[in-house]
């Protein structure tokens, strides 16, 4: 069965005796075009199971057994486990949910000491959500990965002819309107997936959920009486509003011929879009990864990888323990080493760190981490994006130093992102400019602030602002000279930040009536914006309150 090809089939018993033979196993990773269902592998099997499955949620599932938490099926495996090979399949690795669990966590950091202690061969595919190549990248270098050529994906026969036939026997004229029918409507159907929602189909065709059904039920499911229909029913789903029906394509080859890609079916594609999210909810995990790959399809992901909204149900406990395992596994001689593993462990930790709360000592560990892993790692970067991964360190280190009360690092961090930027973008230069000024001014206001260089950052022109605060006001020129050649809707908030910033300037120097009516000016300009997303509005308005 697809995706075990008589070739990959040889390589997992292959892969099963030498996991026998040397006493450690190995993970044998598979792509494929789409999601597979749950598909047992050869040999003898330890549990199979999937991820992509009705109601589970995005958790594990193997026969009776559902799994959310990765540490309980550890636990499951360890009881399982003997000295002899055995086979533990995941189909649809990558739409485990949340994917900090099941790809982050389980894959790359609870696994592999397992498959280093026993003979268990895992079997895992994934469709187009992927694993981040940084995963790939650690678990190769630790010989713990391999890599499975899928060969050619299978070709229908003839997937119109096909159902040309399951129409035939109502004879030429109902056969040819059948047809046509059923042709318009599985195309549309297969955007979703191998597997679509009848409910959400109707929506997208304006058609009757119930008419549908009817034709999938008496002429496009299979059974002995219909042999070339293409469809298998999956049956009822519960969502939380009512139930949904669902059918699956039975051969991935029929599906992939009638999935398009032309205009008409990327404005469909948006339409399904709405649809699903109107039968499951907004960001149910039933739904996370058919929105994801039609918003992909329609051109409108604006390049966010599934990584975003596959995270976007995890709870705090799940980031802390994915956050102090990166900690563990880059401490110590068996540390990762390939530059791509290093920046993507970097990129898991900054990922998460913001969204937990954590101790300030704890912050400054993961932001020296993620300093170390950039600095040892970017080299796998491309030279566009260095500069980015390198403001998101020092952002970090930034919040350390805050947390410490080292005003004059965060000084230098903020100045450290402002050196990064390109020279050419005026206004990120204007409002980066305005954010050092901010930081060197509550230095200013604390007095006494600590401005030893605790992180070993050194930035010269930030020193010499530290021992001279007129520096300060000669950055917010700086930074309205930038303002001047870029549009005043576009400058208007970065305008309202180096007002303020001017405002605390003239309230440190005792110039309250100055200092009240700067920040008056600054909060006209803020009138337009409907959400204070940097705090600069309430900022604005606790001073005018105290003044």
């Amino acid at each position: 069965m697809y995706p075990f090809t008589p070739d990959v089939l040889g390589a997992i018993e292959d892969a099963v005796a030498a996991a026998s033979r040397d006493g450690r196993g190995v993970v044998l990773l598979l792509e494929t075009d789409s999601p597979v269902g749950r598909v047992g592998a050869p040999g003898p099997e330890l549990l199979t199971g999937g991820f992509d499955e009705p109601g589970a949620r995005g958790a594990f599932v193997a026969g009776e057994e559902t799994y959310t938490d990765p540490d309980a099926l550890i636990a499951a495996l360890q009881e399982r486990l003997g000295s002899d090979g055995a086979v533990l399949t995941l189909t649809d690795l990558d739409l485990g949910l949340p994917t900090i669990n099941w790809s982050d966590y389980f894959l790359l950091r609870a696994l592999p000491p397992l498959l280093r202690a026993h003979p268990l061969v895992v079997v895992a595919t994934i469709s187009s959500a992927g694993l981040d190549v940084g995963i790939v990248a650690e678990l190769s270098e630790t010989g713990l990965l391999q890599v499975l050529d899928p060969g050619a994906a299978p070709v229908a026969d003839d997937a119109h002819e096909q159902l040309r036939r399951a129409f035939a026997p109502l004879g030429p004229e109902a056969e040819a309107k059948g047809y046509e029918v059923a042709r318009q409507t599985l195309r549309i159907a297969a955007l979703e997936g191998r597997e679509f929602t009848v409910a959400a189909l109707a929506r997208v065709l304006d058609e009757d959920e119930d008419a549908l059904s009817d034709l999938f039920d008496d002429h496009l499911v299979w059974d002995d009486e219909h042999p070339d229909a293409p469809l298998d029913e999956l049956g009822f789903f519960q969502a939380p509003d009512r139930s949904l029906f669902r059918y699956r394509f039975r051969d991935a080859a029929f599906w992939r011929a009638l999935h398009g890609d032309d205009a008409s079916v990327r404005r469909a594609a948006r339409r399904y879009v709405q649809a699903l999210e109107d039968v499951y909810g907004p960001q149910a995990p039933e739904a996370l990864f058919r929105v994801w790959t039609l918003l992909r399809l329609a051109g409108d992901d604006n390049g966010v990888p599934f990584y975003w909204p596959a995270n976007g149900l995890a709870t705090v406990e799940d980031r802390v323990r994915l956050l102090a395992a990166e900690a563990a596994a880059h401490e110590g001689p068996d540390a990762p080493r390939d530059p791509a593993a290093l920046v993507a462990a970097a990129r898991r930790i900054l990922q998460n760190v913001g969204a937990v709360a954590l101790d300030r000592e704890t912050v400054l560990r993961y932001a020296q981490l993620v300093r170390d892993l950039i600095a040892r790692g970017e080299e796998a970067l491309p030279a566009e994006r260095r500069g980015n991964a390198w403001s998101d360190a020092y952002q970090l280190l930034g919040v350390a130093a805050l947390g410490h009360g080292w005003l004059g690092d965060r000084a230098r961090c903020e100045a450290a992102r402002r050196d990064l930027l390109d020279p050419l973008d005026r206004l990120a230069l204007a409002h980066q400019t305005t954010t050092v000024a901010e930081a060197l001014l509550e230095v200013l206001a604390a007095g006494d602030a600590d401005t030893e260089a605790h992180l070993g950052l050194v930035v010269p022109w930030v020193d010499e602002a530290l021992r001279d605060p007129a520096r300060i006001e000669g950055l917010l020129n700086e930074a309205d000279g930038m303002l001047a050649g870029v549009a005043a809707d576009e400058r208007s908030h970065t305008e309202a930040h180096v007002l303020h910033a001017r405002a605390g300037l003239a309230f440190v120097a005792g110039k309250q009536d100055r200092a009240l009516s700067l920040d008056r000016r600054a909060l006209l300009l803020l009138r337009d914006e409907a959400e204070d997303t940097c705090g600069l509005q309430a900022a604005v308005r606790a001073r005018l309150t105290e003044g």
